[in-house]
């Protein structure tokens, strides 16, 4: 089997990443880039409380609301006819991503592609 597995910001996507596409959509793009800036210098704590004020960003606004945001997505140069060309030439495509698993399932739609892992979040528990 022939195998290849996407990360989403930054590979993908380029500029602005789907937490800031969907945070630019519910007023909360500042917190968002400076919750990004600070997540590469901060403990585990510090970003599963990110997360957690991020999942409440998102609760509030409801699935369908924060979905929608997601046509704003800015994709990389040629990464629908890459993933396409992959597939053409039997190559099983995959994305796998620290982003919400509702944005990675949104853009592996979007790709044609069946196979993701991301972090979850439930919208009716949290």
């Amino acid at each position: 089997m022939k195998l290849a597995i996407f990360d989403v910001d930054g590979t993908l996507l380029r500029g602005d990443t789907a937490c800031q596409v969907i945070a630019r959509h519910l007023g909360t793009y500042d917190r968002m880039c400076e919750m990004e800036r600070a997540s590469a210098l901060t403990s585990r704590e510090e970003v599963i409380a990110y997360r957690e004020e991020m999942a409440g960003w998102h609760m509030q606004a409801g699935r369908d609301s924060v979905v929608s945001a997601l046509a704003d997505l800015p994709w990389a140069p040629g990464a629908h006819e890459g993933i396409e060309r992959l597939k053409e030439a039997g190559v099983e495509v995959a994305l796998a991503s620290i982003t919400w698993s509702f944005a990675v399932e949104y853009i592996a739609r979007r790709l044609g592609v069946t196979h993701w892992a991301a972090t979850g979040l439930d919208f009716g528990t949290g």
